[in-house]
């Protein structure tokens, strides 16, 4: 028989599906060299498939890095603004407390004296000392006009908005006790006594379920929570 590629006269022993054993070796080789071409493009196609996931992974990240950079720049100039504004209320505050204390200080001390003088009214009481009576006595009438100038300046001061950031406080520390109107907040407004006790629960506001100004008498040690800020003003009783 001859081989079906050569045309080599063989034996049909020597044979391999109608080739002779050099042109079987020949197709074996080609068909080696295929399948590995075939390899080697499937390598290619897998370093394309892990390049693509590593490029896909780098744009989610430069995107969750932008959407932060985003959020920080929002944030951060509302967050300056709120410290600041903070500050400012709290100086205010500590100012206002330190100007009704000096009064009260004064207005205490303008007592004593009146009593004092007074008194030595009381034991000068005869012909012998009318003059020192009646310097004894204009100096009362100055001290009582001088005293009651500051009571007007102290209910002025009490009288004055004062403006707290959201948080936690406490009345008879961080503002005298008395009664209050309460306003200027857009958020829940929560007050529980010295032992605890819930005694208020309101939301400060404009919305459907909301209130604009509460009144209420604050005690020795009622403590506020506050999830905005909100401003108090004292009400004469």
């Amino acid at each position: 028989m001859k081989c079906e590629v050569c045309g080599k006269e063989i034996k049909e022993e020597d044979s391999y599906k109608g080739c002779c054993k050099e042109c079987a070796s020949k197709i074996f080789d080609r068909i080696e060299n295929k399948q590995s071409d075939y390899k080697s493009f499937d390598k290619i196609d897998n370093q394309e498939n892990d390049i693509n996931k590593i490029k896909s992974k780098e744009n989610t990240k430069n995107i969750i890095i932008a959407i932060l950079i985003i959020v920080v720049l929002i944030t951060v100039p509302s967050l300056i603004s709120y410290v600041n504004s903070y500050s400012n209320s709290e100086d205010e505050n500590v100012k206002l407390k330190a100007d009704i204390s000096n009064y009260t200080n004064e207005i205490e001390y303008k007592d004593e004296r009146i009593s004092s003088l007074e008194n030595s009214v009381a034991y000068y009481n005869s012909d012998e000392y009318k003059e020192t009576i009646n310097n004894l006595n204009n100096e009362i009438s100055t001290l009582t006009a001088q005293r009651d100038s500051l009571k007007s300046e102290v209910s002025q001061l009490e009288g004055t908005p004062q403006n707290y950031s959201a948080g936690y406080y406490t009345a008879g520390t961080n503002f005298p006790t008395g009664r209050y109107k309460i306003y200027n907040g857009n958020n829940n407004y929560v007050v529980y006594s010295s032992h605890g006790d819930l005694k208020v629960n309101i939301i400060l506001g404009n919305s459907n379920y909301a209130v604009p100004e509460y009144i209420y008498d604050f005690s020795t040690g009622d403590k506020i929570e506050a999830d905005s800020s909100f401003t108090i003003i004292k009400i004469q009783e």
